[in-house]
């Protein structure tokens, strides 16, 4: 419920949010003028990752929602609930990035969004019992985050998220777990 509570206070479905564990990161969003994702690897502290959402290009964007598409196969990512007529609660594993085509690589938002689906949803990478399913999804995440530059040999990751809000420009962060 933390990245719902989140959701409320930025009065938008930023955080991935579903009935199971769904963040595998630490994710801290603060204050920006312009939407921006910044990712570090926590284990050399180097920053991986570091993207302005409105210079995404049509192919990333593609590239975004497909793996997002992927994951909800295996976690039903809710708040892309509002981005589509599919029920995603009965219809997840049915669903294609036809179901999502009215997102808009030009809103800054919703690329934020897809990207947090990448980097920080948590789709099996700790299970002691790794399915066949969630083998190749980690190997799909892999490929997906090497097309965006982040090492092959990144595991753990802290996401910040710069976001324009009036709640963030009063000089708050929120990190979620």
């Amino acid at each position: 419920g933390k990245s719902m509570v989140i959701n409320s206070l930025l009065q938008y479905p930023l955080m991935p949010t579903c009935n199971l564990t769904t963040t595998c990161t630490v994710v801290k969003l603060i204050y920006g003028e312009k939407v921006r994702i910044i990712a570090t690897d926590d284990d050399t502290k180097k920053r991986v990752f570091d993207l302005d959402c409105t210079k995404v290009t049509s192919t990333q964007f593609d590239k975004l929602k497909e793996y997002a598409i992927l994951a909800m196969r295996t976690l039903v990512v809710e708040n892309l609930q509002y981005f589509t007529d599919v029920d995603i609660m009965q219809e997840a594993n049915k669903m294609t990035v036809d179901d999502i085509s009215d997102m808009d690589s030009k809103d800054p938002k919703q690329v934020a969004l897809l990207l947090l689906v990448l980097l920080s949803v948590y789709v099996g990478q700790n299970d002691i019992e790794m399915t066949e399913d969630k083998q190749k999804l980690m190997q799909k995440r892999k490929a997906y985050m090497k097309y965006f530059g982040i090492p092959e040999n990144t595991y753990n990751l802290s996401v910040t998220v710069q976001w324009d809000n009036e709640f963030l420009k009063k000089g708050f962060s929120i990190t979620d777990l």
